[in-house]
C-alpha cells in the first residue's frame, strides 16, 4: 500500500534534493568518493567485520570504496576529454 508513495518520494528526492551537479558537474563524482571511503573508514575503526576472515574482510570493506572511486575518475575523466570540464574549473583557477 505505501510502496508507491516511497517509489514517489524517492524519485522526488533524487530530482530535488541531490541535485548536486547543479552546483559544478564534478560535485556527484567527488562527493560519491568522499561519501564511500567515509563508510569504509567507519567500518575499519568500528571493527564491523571482526568476526570474518581476513580476505573477506577487506572485500567488504575496501570493494565498494575501490569500485565507486574507479568510477568516479573515469566519470571525471570523461567530463575533463569531452566537455572540458575540469576540477580546477570548480575552484576558478
Amino acid at each position: 500500500m505505501g510502496a508507491p508513495f516511497a517509489l514517489y518520494g524517492i524519485a522526488q528526492s533524487l530530482v530535488r534534493v541531490f541535485r548536486t551537479a547543479d552546483l559544478h558537474e564534478t560535485v556527484p563524482p567527488l562527493l560519491a568518493m568522499l561519501l564511500v571511503w567515509e563508510v569504509a573508514l567507519l567500518d575499519l575503526f568500528r571493527g564491523t567485520y571482526d568476526s570474518v576472515p581476513l580476505g573477506a574482510r577487506l572485500a567488504f570493506v575496501l570493494g565498494a570504496p575501490l569500485s565507486v572511486t574507479l568510477v568516479a575518475m573515469w566519470e571525471l575523466r570523461r567530463l575533463r576529454t569531452r566537455h572540458g570540464i575540469t576540477v580546477r574549473g570548480a575552484l576558478l583557477r
